[in-house]
């Protein structure tokens, strides 16, 4: 309604020659005006378009990760994070390939340490994957190490460079990867009582000595 003005809207439609987009224009059509005398006005709204090949008055947008014709495939890690437990022994992780899939290509990995350090949490490894002509994915291994210092937090990162006949992803040429920590707070030799629901039978003073050497054992806390 437009005032006292009754509008009735009335969408139409028509389809291209060749069947491929289809032109949408809306017209408002004004049946009565405020005085109630009836009157017809018409009034086009601008047309637009919808279709794999409507034509645009604006120019084309485009994804800056969608793979383009003639373009390099785009390389990436097939997950944002990765989670494994910390006794699992190994680490898989995928790297998959959009586009064509058509050559071979190849791309460099390696770890980058952060709460979770090479040598002591992983090993740290640098190394490259390839994908032959057809393949979508290639996978890598990444040796975990389980560390007997019970920790909340352990958490690296993987990361793509030097790719050969691809390109790499805008995002996911670096992925996080968590560990999960199974161990028992603060040391495993609580873990049977811990498991049995008898913590309560754990001696006080030995719970506290545990926790102090935990502490203890704590990178950049014994220096302080």
């Amino acid at each position: 309604a437009d005032g006292f003005a009754m509008w009735q809207t009335v969408v139409q439609g028509s389809l291209s020659d060749d069947g491929r987009w289809l032109k949408i224009g809306e017209r408002k059509y004004l049946r009565t005006d405020v005085r109630g005398v009836p009157v017809l006005k018409e009034i086009e709204a601008p047309m637009v378009y919808a279709g794999a090949s409507a034509p645009s008055r604006s120019p084309e947008v485009k994804r800056p990760d969608a793979p383009q014709a003639g373009s390099l495939d785009i390389v990436q890690w097939a997950a944002p994070i990765l989670y494994v437990e910390e006794d699992a022994g190994t680490l898989t992780a995928r790297i998959m390939r959009l586009g064509s899939y058509e050559g071979v290509a190849a791309v460099r990995f390696r770890t980058v340490a952060g709460s979770a350090l090479p040598g002591v949490n992983f090993k740290h490894t640098t190394s490259a994957a390839l994908m032959k002509d057809g393949e979508p994915f290639a996978e890598v291994s990444i040796p975990i190490i389980n560390d007997v210092l019970w920790a909340p937090t352990l958490e690296f990162k993987l990361e793509l460079f030097m790719p050969t006949g691809c390109e790499l992803g805008k995002y996911l040429h670096t992925c996080r990867v968590k560990v999960i920590d199974q161990g028992t707070f603060p040391q495993e030799k609580f873990k049977h009582d811990i498991e049995a629901g008898e913590a309560e039978s754990i001696n006080q003073v030995d719970l506290m000595l545990g926790f102090i050497q935990m502490m203890w054992c704590v990178r950049g806390i014994r220096w302080r």
